[in-house]
């Protein structure tokens, strides 16, 4: 596999953090290097992957929807928020915190 240097390309700060890292690891600079480009790459494959398919289910009228208040009931069920929190998103957007959803709004899950 041909390779190429990246200290040039990369800010001073950046690399110094790397070399720290890579000392205080054992593991080369250059693996830290790679694995974190391989890492960021994939996610972004991925995350790409993930908007096609989403684009391709709402052009096929086919992409799952769930409404906002469903949602907010749902987050609540599972614990994910709570209702003070919830309660103080609202008040942050000066809506009163009984608001209904806004608009309607459905949101893809």
């Amino acid at each position: 596999m041909e390779s190429t240097h990246t200290h040039r390309l990369l800010p001073e700060d950046l690399v110094a953090r790397y070399t720290q890292l890579s000392q205080l690891s054992g593991r080369a600079s250059e693996i830290l290097v790679r694995e974190a480009l391989e890492t960021y790459i994939e996610r972004e494959e991925w995350k790409l992957a993930e908007v096609d398919a989403t684009v391709a289910e709402m052009e096929a009228g086919t992409l799952e929807t769930i409404s906002s208040a469903d949602l907010i009931d749902q987050l609540l069920t599972e614990g994910k928020v709570s209702q003070a929190s919830l309660n103080e998103a609202y008040r942050a957007r000066g809506l009163p915190e009984d608001a209904p959803a806004p608009n309607g709004a459905r949101i893809p899950y």
